[in-house]
């Protein structure tokens, strides 16, 4: 006895404070100073116990033995069965207390399951559980610590390893693309590093979202697009929707301010790729059923800074009125000086924007200054994407506003300036599109009859 306390003094000796601190803690709390090597754990704790394991009552009577001549005990609270072992790192562990502690040395210098097996003559399994009962018994140790004084916070982030996980029990995303995992230290919730890109929740590798890109900019049929991704033209089409709607994050961002011209872009209501009962399909080329600004146009107001970016959004069909216009107040600063061409329905929103403003009502009063030219080249260029694009359902029409108003921003861009920009832009958003929600989610509202 006397030669295995010196050795294991020796033995402390060599370790670290940090060590023998973590060391004291193991043995003193799930251990006690008065065991004995070389005997079962069970009976080691049998002189020790105190409550029940379940309710921490204290009154129990002995309850019979168990097939390895093992004590129980029942609590007469909870009426639990329980043995001394019950509870602790040893419950159901045959290994004798010596070879518990050279199992705990062996951990604090760093050694390896194999190493493990060697040193306690077990298998490398039972190590491995072995291993996991011992840092389940200091995490629980670790949970009651309570710290005062002067402390020190930082968060601590580490990569999900897979090691030793079968590949049918794998997470979805770690098997099949291999997406870093993260997670929060404050409320403990994982998500993966893409959370909330066009990546995420996508079977599509990245190259083939930046050519996604880069062909909606440059007008590339959906069909040529899904022939180069190699995927079905449906596939391409629910990453366009997707990506549009991305995009109309971006333009919720848009703030214009000094110069601004101001005027609406109609086109006809369209159910594009949508059979309605009772409702005949208009052939392309059609006209409208009702003469003038009827409730078959959808109006697009429009809102361009001079020098500057550019606001369009469908608001409601037939002539805009003072609140439909209103919707574009988030977008435009106090203070600015407006061009129209005389819409009273623009008043009031100059009026609680304090801008100034100059009517003209036809090109015969344009000059040099006072013009609405910018707004004009603006719907010019909609009205060839629009036919480009062979009609739009009405439906999604704010999702091409949005890619309306990049387009003429990155005008004169290359391909490879617009896929970055667009890329680094859309990394300031989290945009947790769903294909269930393209066809339900943040659509324009409005009526065929």
């Amino acid at each position: 006895m006397a030669s295995t306390v010196s050795q294991i003094i020796e033995d402390i000796r060599s370790f670290r404070p940090m060590d023998i601190k973590f060391i004291q803690r193991c043995i003193n709390d799930f251990l006690d100073e008065k065991y004995h090597n070389g005997i079962p754990n069970h009976m080691n704790y049998g002189a020790h116990i105190e409550r029940c394991p379940k309710c921490a009552f204290v009154h129990f009577v002995k309850n019979g033995f168990d097939y390895n001549h093992k004590q129980k005990y029942r609590c007469k609270d909870c009426n639990t069965v329980f043995s001394a072992t019950t509870g602790t790192m040893f419950s159901n562990s045959p290994v004798s207390f010596d070879t518990w502690r050279n199992f705990i040395i062996g951990e604090m210098n760093g050694l390896t399951l194999q190493q493990q097996s060697a040193a306690t003559h077990l298998s490398t399994t039972t190590c491995f559980h072995m291993r996991h009962k011992l840092y389940a018994a200091v995490s629980s140790i670790q949970e009651k610590v309570v710290l005062n004084g002067n402390i020190e916070l930082d968060p601590a982030y580490t990569k999900i390893n897979l090691k030793g996980t079968k590949p049918e029990n794998m997470p979805r995303l770690s098997k099949h693309r291999g997406k870093q995992m993260l997670r929060c230290p404050v409320c403990k919730k994982r998500f993966v590093v893409d959370r909330g890109q066009l990546t995420f929740y996508s079977h599509q590798e990245e190259g083939k979202w930046d050519q996604l890109i880069e062909d909606t900019f440059k007008r590339v049929p959906l069909k040529n697009t899904a022939e180069s991704l190699s995927i079905s033209i449906y596939t391409a089409w629910r990453m366009r929707m997707k990506l549009l709607h991305a995009l109309e994050q971006i333009q919720m961002e848009t703030v214009l301010s000094e110069e601004i011209e101001l005027d609406e872009k109609y086109f006809l209501n369209s159910h594009k790729g949508e059979q309605i009962e009772g409702v005949e399909g208009r052939k392309r080329g059609g006209k409208a059923k009702k003469r003038g600004l009827s409730s078959e146009q959808i109006c697009l107001p429009t809102v361009i800074q001079r020098g500057g970016n550019a606001y369009l959004q469908a608001t409601n069909t037939a002539t805009p009125s003072s609140s439909d216009i209103m919707k574009l107040a988030p977008f435009i600063s106090e203070y600015c000086m407006a061009w129209l061409d005389g819409k009273t329905a623009y008043n009031r929103l100059l009026e609680e924007k304090h801008c100034g403003k100059t009517v003209l009502k036809d090109h015969t009063k344009y000059t040099v200054i006072d013009h609405i030219n910018n707004v004009n080249a603006f719907h010019r260029m909609i009205e060839e994407w629009y036919v480009w694009y062979r009609g739009v359902a009405s439906k999604y029409i704010n999702r091409y506003a949005a890619l309306f108003v990049l387009v003429r921003e990155y005008s004169g861009c290359s391909a490879q300036e617009i896929v970055i920009n667009i890329k680094r832009r859309l990394r300031q958003f989290s945009d947790y599109f769903r294909v269930i929600d393209m066809l339900t989610t943040d659509l324009f509202d409005y009526s065929i009859s």
